[in-house]
């Protein structure tokens, strides 16, 4: 899987512009990237406690799903409250 696969930059239009017009643009585009990309993270993950919590029960979900996914629970934990919060389900 690469990474470059999913998303590309104008680097044609992007050279065009002044220098610091540039910069300015690339900066505001990794701050709007990090954003989708944390909300898509909080998303899978949230999706993958759902999951976990209709299969087996609540009681241990973030924990199963930490395992699935790889990750630390504590880590999970913040991502599911995050998606709870911030209402980044999908249908």
């Amino acid at each position: 899987m690469n990474p470059s696969d999913y998303y590309s930059l104008d680097t044609d239009a992007i050279a065009a512009l002044p220098r610091a017009k540039a910069l300015e643009l690339l900066d505001r585009i990794r701050l709007d990237v990090t954003s989708a990309t944390g909300a898509e993270r909080a998303r899978i993950v949230g999706a993958e406690v759902e999951e976990q919590a209709a299969a087996h029960g609540k009681h241990g979900s973030q924990r199963r799903a930490a395992e699935a996914l790889g990750m630390k629970t504590s880590r999970v934990g913040q991502l599911w409250t995050e998606y709870k919060q911030d209402g980044v389900r999908r249908p």
